[in-house]
């Protein structure tokens, strides 16, 4: 039916379906890991240190012009 009404026309939509799909879970990390040094890292510079935040963001919005 649908080759006798629009022979070789593409059609101009998309139709997505919205149905879950069921996918394997990665494995838990081992807990034996070692944690990570700071520092400089291996041939490269060294890493940044974030500065503690001064307060929550809300507080910070609330002293803005």
């Amino acid at each position: 039916m649908i080759k006798e009404h629009l022979g070789d026309q593409l059609i101009g939509h998309i139709s997505r379906d919205g149905t879950a799909i069921a996918v394997r879970e990665r494995p838990a990390a081992a807990a034996s890991a070692a944690p990570r040094k700071q520092g400089r890292r291996k041939g490269k510079r060294p890493v940044k240190q974030a500065a503690p935040a001064a307060g929550s963001p809300i507080r910070r919005q609330r002293g803005q012009t």
